[in-house]
């Protein structure tokens, strides 16, 4: 076993990046080293992250996301962000998107968070200075009016720099 009979709660997360990298990711493991250190998706994927331990942190994340309860709203706007950004850094843009697609459809963003949350990503997308950019930023504004997240000076000043890009 991986852990001792008591394990606490930074011997799972150390233990976790070592699963995650195991291909494909041992869901089961990663569950019961979760519930063996009594953690829930949203501790464990803060703990990776603090750790920097982002492809772990990642994986939980996607892992959550497939159950069929995703417990979205344990996952603070912190979390939610750093996660974003790290899709968007990864070149999953459009994994960050259907994310806040989801979150927008279950209603658990609330307008000004949304509107963070979609600046975080144009953020990401601007960051990687893609041909694909101002596609990428446009669709995030598209989603933004579906999510009815207001547009702010930044939204307008993120799609210039898209421009810009283009």
């Amino acid at each position: 076993g991986l852990l001792s009979e008591d394990p606490e709660r930074g011997d799972v997360a150390r233990a976790l990046p070592a699963v995650c990298a195991r291909s494909p990711t041992p869901a089961d493991d990663v569950r019961r080293l979760l519930q063996a250190g009594g953690l829930g998706y949203a501790d464990a994927v803060r703990d990776l992250l603090r750790d920097g331990a982002m492809r772990a942190a990642l994986q939980v994340f996607m892992m959550a996301k497939g159950e069929e309860a995703f417990p979205v709203e344990e996952f603070p706007v912190d979390v939610t962000l750093s996660i974003l950004r790290l899709l968007a850094a990864t070149d999953q843009v459009q994994a960050a998107v259907a994310h806040i697609k989801d979150l927008a459809r279950r209603g658990r963003l609330d307008a000004s968070a949304a509107s963070d949350h979609f600046h975080a990503c144009m953020r990401g997308v601007l960051l990687r200075g893609s041909a694909g950019a101002l596609k990428a930023a446009q669709t995030i504004v598209d989603i933004m009016e579906q999510a009815g997240a207001p547009r702010t000076g930044e939204t307008l000043a993120l799609l210039i720099d898209a421009c810009a890009l283009a």
